[in-house]
């Protein structure tokens, strides 16, 4: 199916690929994502549970955390979660996010 345009959810079959920890996130969002493959989805689905992950270490550790010498910084996920955003943004609103895409396809695999 990797490829192939996909219409509605119950054309996308969760892929053997698939990380498990990201099934949750596979079985919210297919069919109702403007991507046109599963490698797509994929990588989505990479980036909606990036997201979500870095919003729930704030969440429990609060915006500001010590650093090894013991001095206030902002905490690191906040920085992936602006990165996550960013890419998401890309992936729904610009026809000339190929270049974001082609990154985050790019970690996929290589993950």
């Amino acid at each position: 199916m990797m490829g192939t345009p996909v219409k509605d959810k119950k054309d996308r079959a969760e892929p053997a690929s698939l990380p498990e920890y990201l099934l949750p996130v596979w079985r919210e969002i297919a069919g109702n994502y403007p991507v046109s493959s599963d490698l797509e989805l994929e990588a989505v689905c990479g980036l909606v549970h990036r997201l979500r992950d870095a919003r729930e270490r704030i969440e429990k550790d609060g915006i500001i955390v010590l650093d090894k010498a013991g001095h206030p910084v902002p905490h690191p996920a906040l920085e992936t979660e602006r990165q996550a955003q960013r890419e998401l943004r890309a992936w729904e609103s610009s026809p000339g996010a190929k270049m974001s895409r082609a990154h985050v396809l790019r970690q996929l695999r290589e993950a």
